[in-house]
C-alpha cells in the first residue's frame, strides 16, 4: 500500500453532469488499479468536492481496498485536486476573486 501511494498519480478517464446537479468525475491512478468517483459542486461560491462512495462491503477485498485508499490524505488532496483542475481546464468551472463558479 505505501508504495500505491507514493506513486500515486491521478488522471480523470470520464467526467458526467452540469451545473445544475454538479459533476461526477471517474479519477483512476495510473499505477495502480484503484479508480474511484468524485462529486464537484459549487455552493455559494464556495467549491465541494467528495468521494461518491462511502458505504463500503467489509467483505469485499475490493471495496476494502478503495476505503483504505480514499481515507489516505494524501490521495484525496491529489484525486480531488485532479478532478477540479479538469473541470478548469475542460472551461466547466472557474475560480475568481469572488469564489467558485459554473461556467455559463
Amino acid at each position: 500500500m505505501d508504495s500505491i501511494i507514493s506513486n500515486f498519480s491521478p488522471i480523470v478517464i470520464e467526467c458526467h453532469g452540469d451545473r445544475e446537479i454538479g459533476f461526477s468525475v471517474l479519477v483512476k491512478d495510473i499505477y495502480s488499479p484503484f479508480s474511484a468517483c468524485v462529486d464537484v459542486d459549487i455552493f455559494s461560491d464556495d467549491i465541494r468536492v467528495a468521494w461518491n462512495q462511502y458505504i463500503f462491503f467489509l467483505n469485499n477485498s475490493a471495496d476494502l481496498f478503495k476505503k483504505s485508499m480514499q481515507e489516505n490524505h494524501e490521495i484525496s488532496e491529489k484525486t480531488f485536486s485532479e478532478a477540479i483542475q479538469f473541470l478548469e481546464i475542460t472551461k466547466k468551472i472557474y475560480h475568481s476573486k469572488n469564489g467558485w463558479h459554473y461556467v455559463y
